[in-house]
């Protein structure tokens, strides 16, 4: 199994994958399709599984949407043991934050004049060897051209360390505090199926490498 021994590596191994699900994505249901939540699971600097939300529960509105969203992240954690675990999500990001003056990212995207662009979000947390969580963010943005092609911009807004990625949003706040928790004794192969059972049953694709 490959290993990808530093963060950043993680981060572009998971963007990479997701522009790739994106592209598919619009090739086969067109311009205007979101990507689903994705969350990457490293153990080791190995990358374990990759649990995806279902369209129906990205309909969901943010509060039972959050909670299925963390029952995930705590399996990951008590049953594959994973230490770090990226988030790749739709975003929006203001070219020009001074433009935006106050309105919402989403509603400020259809006004032109205020420089908002769709992206790609990879969110990263792990814990350091002082035991803290420590999160990383990246953003990809992307146009559509005619005839469904997808044009991506350069990675950009690094930012590392928990400040304002955690504290004002709630799945990496989740994921940091999941990282902090104890894990079940190690299991085997059945009992890791039952367990990918268990996410499917609760409307999650789980792809395990």
């Amino acid at each position: 199994m490959d290993t990808y021994p530093d963060t950043y590596s993680k981060i572009a191994l998971s963007m990479t994958a997701a522009q790739k699900a994106k592209e598919s994505l619009i090739d086969e249901l067109g311009i205007g399709e979101d990507l689903p939540f994705n969350f990457f699971g490293w153990c080791e600097n190995e990358l374990l599984l990759i649990v995806q939300c279902s369209k129906a529960d990205m309909k969901l509105s943010p509060s039972p949407r959050l909670e299925k969203c963390s029952n995930a992240i705590n399996v990951m954690r008590r049953y594959w043991h994973c230490d770090a675990i990226t988030l790749v999500a739709e975003g929006y990001q203001a070219k020009i934050p001074e433009l935006l003056q106050g309105a919402e990212l989403q509603a400020a995207f259809a006004d032109k004049s205020k420089a908002v662009e769709e992206v790609l979000t990879a969110t990263h947390v792990e814990v350091d060897r002082f035991g803290q969580p420590v999160a990383t963010l990246v953003s990809v943005s992307y146009q559509y051209l005619l005839g469904r092609h997808v044009i991506w911009g350069d990675a950009v807004g690094y930012e590392r360390g928990i400040g304002d990625i955690v504290k004002n949003a709630q799945i990496p706040a989740t994921i940091a505090g999941c990282l902090s928790e104890s894990v079940e004794p190690a299991i085997g192969g059945e009992d890791l199926d039952r367990m990918t059972g268990v996410l499917m049953e609760n409307g999650f694709s789980v792809q395990e490498f």
